[in-house]
């Protein structure tokens, strides 16, 4: 959710600074919380069968579980690096406008 939140928070930052249109920023937003609250049904639902599952199931479960949270994390990756990138470079298209940082 913490890492969700905030590449939406850069993503709304990078869309405002190209002027985009507000509809455009709310179909953003809409569809990186669709993303995370299915995120958290798979989540739940894993918890619920792994808490149920016999024994000799457990394992094809707790595999597929990891597997889960692996891609979780790469698509977390990806979030940072796409939308980080972007805020990262259009940043620093901007002028400096501070007169200790223009002396430097």
């Amino acid at each position: 959710t913490t890492f969700c939140l905030l590449v939406m928070f850069w993503a709304t930052i990078f869309y405002k600074a190209k002027n985009r249109p507000i509809p455009f920023l709310k179909k953003v937003r809409f569809f990186i919380k669709s993303i995370n609250v299915i995120v958290y049904i798979i989540q739940f639902t894993f918890w619920g069968l792994l808490s149920f599952a016999a024994n000799g199931d457990s394992h094809i479960l707790f595999l597929a579980f990891h597997i889960h949270v692996v891609l979780l994390c790469l698509l977390s990756v990806a979030g940072f690096v796409l939308f980080g990138g972007k805020l990262f470079t259009l940043l620093r298209q901007f002028p400096i406008q501070s007169t200790g940082q223009r002396e430097r």
